[in-house]
């Protein structure tokens, strides 16, 4: 008994860690169940601001013509499409883009 009460104590970190990351992994995966134009969506108001700039310099162009009609308010206004200029307008810094291109370039390319 003691031989086996050891042998768990030696891989407690890995078991652990196995634990967590499997609970992490779940809730991250099954966090957001809204979808998009949900006032609680993952993408709404402030994170759709600041989002925006990953499709628009990747996928859409930052022309107003390439993006679907009424997509601003689809997303909580965190951004504006400027169908006159043809332009999409954002208040936010593009720091948090450049944060999460690495994430946004490995699940859509």
């Amino acid at each position: 008994m003691m031989l086996l009460s050891h042998k768990i104590f030696k891989y407690y970190k890995l078991i652990l860690f196995l634990i967590i990351g499997a609970i992490f992994i779940k809730t991250a995966f099954n966090a957001n169940i809204f979808e998009t134009g949900n006032w609680q969506s993952i993408y709404w108001a402030d994170a759709s601001g600041y989002y925006i700039y990953l499709p628009a310099a990747f996928i859409h162009g930052f022309h107003a013509e390439n993006y679907p009609q009424n997509v601003d308010s689809k997303f909580g206004y965190g951004f504006t499409v400027d169908r006159n200029s043809n332009k999409i307008f954002t208040k936010y810094p593009m720091g948090i883009a450049m944060l999460t291109f690495p994430f946004f370039y490995f699940f859509i390319f």
